[in-house]
């Protein structure tokens, strides 16, 4: 007990603030402000069926549990879609927008996107980690959010011969993540779409209240579309 006690003491002492990376997908999304803004105080419930939101949901309740158990200055930063950055390790977000802007994705569907750059997600976690307030979390998002018939438009501004994917209902979307999770089970392969994932995002406007990030962390994002360029121009194969 003693042992244990001192052990507590030098973690607290060792450790002066702590910034903890969590992720929008812990947030529950039908929980919002009047503006229509996802707001920053529950979390997910609704999708803990889909693995990568359970796993960031928590997780993040696990970190809290031990700051409270510890006294510990703890803060949570929670960023949205994260493209930009050196492209050191091709991610599945940056690689499903290669295959867009280089015409290899035949389908898509509703959906509606907050991007942030790659490096702003950094000055916002050593922002928090200077003016963050103990027991806040943060999200790191944009103030845009833009509908995949605008991705698709950027697209062709840099791929002006990009044959178009295909805009699926949602009866053919859900349709063709059945198919893609049944021969993911035969293959024993991570299925390229899941029901989870089309549920979660499927016509959902992913805009957030940043007025505890904007207030304690002064942090403003770069604009989506700027860093969509960007990026699309830097995956561009043509």
């Amino acid at each position: 007990m003693e042992q244990e006690i001192f052990c507590k003491q030098l973690i607290k002492r060792a450790l002066k603030k702590i910034v903890y990376v969590s992720s929008i997908a812990s947030l529950e999304s039908e929980n919002r402000n009047s503006a229509g803004e996802i707001l920053s105080n529950a979390y997910n419930v609704g999708d803990q069926g889909n693995p990568y939101v359970r796993s960031k949901t928590l997780s993040e309740k696990e970190a809290w549990k031990v700051a409270s158990e510890l006294d510990l200055d703890l803060v949570t930063v929670l960023p949205s879609t994260i493209i930009g950055g050196e492209f050191k390790k091709a991610t599945e977000t940056l690689s499903a927008f290669s295959a867009l802007v280089n015409g290899k994705m035949p389908l898509t569907y509703d959906m509606y996107l907050n991007f942030i750059d790659a490096n702003d997600i950094a000055k916002g976690m050593i922002l928090a980690a200077n003016k963050g307030v103990k027991g806040r979390r943060y999200v790191l998002s944009n103030t845009d959010v833009l509908p995949m018939n605008r991705v698709i438009e950027i697209a062709k501004e840099i791929n002006p011969g990009l044959a178009e994917p295909k805009m699926l209902e949602a009866k053919a979307i859900y349709e063709l993540a059945d198919q893609a999770e049944l021969r993911a089970q035969e293959s024993n392969e991570r299925p390229l779409i899941i029901k989870s994932n089309v549920k979660r995002t499927l016509g959902v406007e992913f805009k957030f209240d940043l007025s505890k990030t904007v207030e304690d962390l002064g942090f403003v994002a770069r604009p989506a579309e700027l860093v969509l360029k960007e990026t699309l121009n830097e995956l561009y194969k043509g």
